[in-house]
């Protein structure tokens, strides 16, 4: 077979080899499935990136390791349900939610560095790559080589989330709203406002300007104990995902959710509410509204499987499609 394909190889390219030309540049979008779950891409079949990094054979690898992982658990889960079938559908989401953005980093990346190179001003090129790990370069080299997949927390399912509203976000704060001039105060459950307490110390209102887009996983989460933060987007259609959990000393895995803040609202998180975002997909810096006081934060990566040893990052899916409204006549 490999002596007939290079026997194929070298006609085409006697025959043709003054129209050809090496496609150095090109990119696709990241696609992980396709015919509704019922096929899983991965390698370089889940997306084209440029060569200049060299990093599409460890994407490949990458995509390994995660697709073994997700076939392990899902496994596990038809043995546990006694069923005779593997959630193809199911499975190849997982895939596509620990390794979309993953691959949309490293893709976006190589092409700033192909382009980068291409200028042909090795003393710029020389200077970037050497402007230290906090420079532009060096904090994307960072990530580049601490986020590859690990397989303790690859078999995690992602974490669905829902989009906000009053109710189903009451156990951890206030969803508040736009809401018309000389409406009078009203924070009760039904209402419109949130109720505040910044009475445990100084108070601190800023705009928060952060670089997007800003991956749709978690693996550290906050709280501030002593104030009722309050955090919104500014713009007409921006919204963000935050990833919450009731207050408590000891956050966990399991009780992790997941909101979509849809545009024009602010959240307000109870006391003590440990919470990791904002987050969003788009390659684009926003500005944030935030109320916080200025010494209550307090990090820590959340418990249960895996191990403490092992760093968590566990994906998050967008809200579910509304279902269609079924209806018949008479």
């Amino acid at each position: 077979m490999g002596a007939f394909l290079g026997d194929f190889v070298l006609r085409v390219l006697e025959a043709h080899g003054d129209a050809a030309h090496w496609a150095r540049k090109q990119q696709t979008e990241t696609a992980y499935a396709a015919l509704g779950g019922r096929v899983l891409f991965c390698g370089d079949s889940a997306g084209a990136i440029y060569p200049s990094l060299g990093q599409g054979a460890n994407l490949s690898l990458e995509d390994a390791c995660v697709v073994a992982a997700a076939f392990r658990r899902g496994l596990r889960d038809e043995q546990r349900r006694d069923a005779a079938r593997l959630d193809a559908a199911a499975l190849t989401e997982h895939v596509a939610a620990v390794r979309g953005s993953r691959r949309d980093f490293v893709r976006d990346m190589s092409r700033a560095h192909a382009e980068h190179v291409s200028s042909g001003d090795l003393d710029a090129e020389a200077a970037a790559w050497n402007d230290g790990p906090d420079g532009e370069w060096g904090s994307r080299l960072g990530r580049l080589w601490r986020g590859w997949p690990r397989a303790a927390t690859s078999e995690l399912p992602p974490l669905r989330a829902r989009t906000a509203t009053r109710a189903n976000f009451a156990a951890f704060g206030e969803l508040v709203a736009e809401s018309e001039d000389g409406e009078l105060y009203d924070a009760t459950a039904g209402g419109i406002d949130a109720s505040l307490d910044l009475s445990q110390g100084p108070p601190r209102l800023y705009l928060m300007r952060l670089d997007g887009p800003r991956e749709l996983s978690v693996s550290m989460i906050t709280r501030h104990q002593r104030v009722t933060q309050c955090l919104g987007a500014l713009g007409e259609e921006k919204d963000f995902y935050l990833v919450v959990h009731q207050p408590g000393d000891e956050p966990s895995v399991g009780g992790l959710n997941a909101f979509r803040v849809p545009p024009r609202h602010f959240v307000k998180l109870h006391a003590g509410t440990w919470h990791a975002g904002p987050l969003w997909t788009r390659d684009e810096h926003r500005t944030f509204v935030n109320l916080e006081l200025a010494d209550t934060v307090c990090c820590r990566p959340p418990s249960g499987p895996p191990a403490p040893t092992q760093p968590l990052s566990l994906a998050l899916l967008p809200p579910s499609p509304p279902r269609a409204a079924m209806c018949c006549e008479q």
